[in-house]
């Protein structure tokens, strides 16, 4: 009897540590994920609570590419038209979407003064984000499904990426410390100089609170 009790202890012990390793497991992987990805996972898992349960995963999943999408365009330098998909260039406005998304897209560059020689504070490359980067159709069949999950019927116009953004604008949306300066900004913006930090709010409490007036 006692040696069937051990052994049951041993059992306990034994699941109670594969389960602490399958923790710790996932909290290695959340935490290797870069900053945008982590970002992009709170926008889409957010955005998935707010459909019936058995379409979250799928919707979850659609979130993830629009948003990779996107952010791939933020990611792209001050010269480019677009994003290639497969080889071919997409132009930004061959893209629609509502207007929560399309203010998601940032200016090319980030300047203090409007002149050619200006230098960009524009830190584009943490932008770039890993996942699946759609065609303008299966961008627009994704909004689609997802606002037919939400049961919103949006309005969708084409993304339109500005030219410039001055400093003294794009430091408002500043992230800062993994902090932006107010959960209600519609946008995000990555610089290589911030002269007043006004950041308190987490980054993620702004991915939770932009999540829920994306697609409206």
């Amino acid at each position: 009897m006692e040696n069937n009790k051990l052994s049951n202890q041993n059992e306990v012990t034994t699941l109670t540590e594969n389960q602490n390793e399958v923790e710790a497991k996932v909290e290695s992987e959340s935490t290797n994920k870069s900053f945008m990805d982590q970002v992009v996972d709170v926008i889409s898992d957010t955005v998935s609570r707010l459909v019936n349960p058995n379409q979250q995963g799928k919707v979850k999943s659609l979130v993830r590419d629009v948003l990779v999408t996107v952010y791939t365009m933020c990611a792209a330098d001050e010269y480019a038209l677009g994003v290639r998909v497969d080889g071919e260039l997409y132009r930004y406005n061959d893209y629609t979407a509502p207007e929560g998304v399309g203010k998601l897209l940032i200016a090319k560059r980030v300047v203090v003064r409007d002149v050619p020689s200006a230098k960009d504070y524009l830190s584009r490359g943490k932008f770039k984000v890993s996942g699946k980067v759609l065609t303008p159709a299966d961008f627009a069949m994704a909004i689609r499904q997802i606002l037919s999950a939400l049961r919103l019927n949006s309005n969708c116009t084409p993304l339109s990426r500005p030219e410039e953004a001055l400093l003294s604008e794009a430091a408002q949306y500043a992230v800062t410390g993994g902090k932006v300066a107010d959960r209600s900004q519609k946008t995000i913006y990555f610089i290589s100089l911030i002269s007043d930090d006004e950041a308190r709010v987490s980054i993620k409490e702004w991915a939770k609170s932009i999540a829920l007036t994306l697609f409206n």
